[in-house]
């Protein structure tokens, strides 16, 4: 049952990206969109973790181990993470930043308000995904151009009603 429930968040997360993608006219990107949430390298191991295999309200190492493969395998395989963009060099221990592409930036600005629709259903709020951006993203890693572009994006949505 565990992974039907989790099917069914994935689908419905991914048509409210689908629906904000076709916004932004990047229809391809929300029809493909997480797509490699369903490869057996993310579903798995991030279905299990997702109603988290509880013990006494602690969770089994080896699944945290799983789940954090899968999520590497994500932020790897989909351009529209910030991760899949930074690189680190370790002769000089600095992070190589990549100018993430405009098409990929509507596609984060997407994913950030379709999952937040997703999850908060009837609370949804057009400042919540500025909110969670503020509150939540300082470590991301990111072109300042496009940070900026995000965070701005994110913001003119926040005073709409």
């Amino acid at each position: 049952m565990k992974y039907i429930n989790y099917f069914k968040t994935i689908c419905i997360h991914k048509w409210y990206v689908f629906i904000e993608c076709y916004k932004q006219g990047i229809i391809w990107q929300g029809i493909i969109h997480d797509l490699s949430k369903f490869s057996p390298a993310e579903f798995i191991a991030s279905s299990y973790y997702y109603f988290g295999d509880r013990s006494d309200g602690v969770i089994n190492a080896g699944i945290i181990e799983k789940y954090q493969e899968s999520w590497l395998h994500h932020k790897g395989h989909n351009k529209h993470h910030w991760e899949y963009w930074v690189d680190w060099d370790s002769n000089t221990g600095e992070y190589i930043l990549t100018h993430i592409p405009l098409r990929y930036m509507e596609e984060m600005y997407a994913d950030m308000v379709g999952a937040s629709k997703a999850y908060n259903k009837k609370d949804f709020d057009c400042g919540e995904p500025f909110k969670y951006f503020t509150e939540k993203c300082n470590g991301w890693v990111m072109d300042s151009e496009n940070k900026k572009w995000l965070k701005d994006k994110l913001e003119e949505l926040s005073k709409t009603k």
